[in-house]
Parts: structure tokens; C-alpha cells; sequence
């Protein structure tokens, strides 16, 4: 993170990884909410909201509308679904394909004669 008026880097804490992938979990849920609400399947947005958070979160609860909705809600739904599953950082993972290459290039492998017997 920089500040904002003396740029400087600082370490980012717990405190801020914590804070930043909680605003990123309701955003993406209150983004994703948008489309079950504007299909006029759901008529509340409150259950569209829980949907997709159970959804996103895995947890295994539903309303039990997803029956009634059309069918690019659904492909919504699973996707949010999907994504929640694999994570944030293995989508980042495979999408960035120099994510980790700075760290490679500090392995050092030691080499050792094993005496065996």
C-alpha cells in the first residue's frame, strides 16, 4: 500500500488483507446479485443477494429459487458459484502467468552425496 500524501511503500498487514478481500467478497456479491434481481425471477433483492453469497460462499444454502430463474441468472449463479470454489488467488494464478516468477530465481537447490548403508 502508499500513502497517500508522503509516498512511501509501507508492509501491508492482516489487518489490510483481511479488509481488502472482505470488500472484494461483498462487491463482487452485490454485483452479482444484479442480474437474478433485474430478471424478474426474484422479487427482492435481499434474496437475490443471499443467493449469490451462498453461492460464492459455498455454503450450501439457497432460497430455493433457482428454479424459477432464467437461464442467464443461472449461468450467473455458477459462475459465482465456480469462482468461489477455485478462489481468487488460483483464478489470479492461472491468468497471471508471471505471478511467481521473481521468487524462482532465488531457489537455490544444494546438492548432497547421500551415503547409503
Amino acid at each position: 500500500l502508499i500513502k497517500t500524501f508522503r509516498p512511501s511503500l509501507i508492509r501491508p498487514k492482516a489487518r489490510d488483507g483481511f479488509l481488502i478481500v472482505s470488500l472484494c467478497w461483498l462487491t463482487a456479491s452485490l454485483i452479482g446479485a444484479v442480474p437474478l434481481w433485474i430478471s424478474g425471477s426474484v422479487s427482492d433483492y435481499i434474496d437475490a443477494f443471499f443467493e449469490i453469497c451462498s453461492g460464492f460462499s459455498t455454503t450450501g444454502l439457497s432460497m430455493g429459487i433457482t428454479p424459477i430463474l432464467n437461464s442467464f441468472s443461472k449461468a450467473v449463479l455458477c459462475f459465482m458459484m465456480f469462482f468461489g470454489r477455485l478462489g481468487p488467488l488460483t483464478i489470479i494464478g492461472v491468468v497471471n502467468h508471471n505471478w511467481m516468477t521473481e521468487s524462482k530465481e532465488k531457489i537455490q537447490y544444494v546438492e548432497e552425496r547421500i551415503i547409503v548403508g
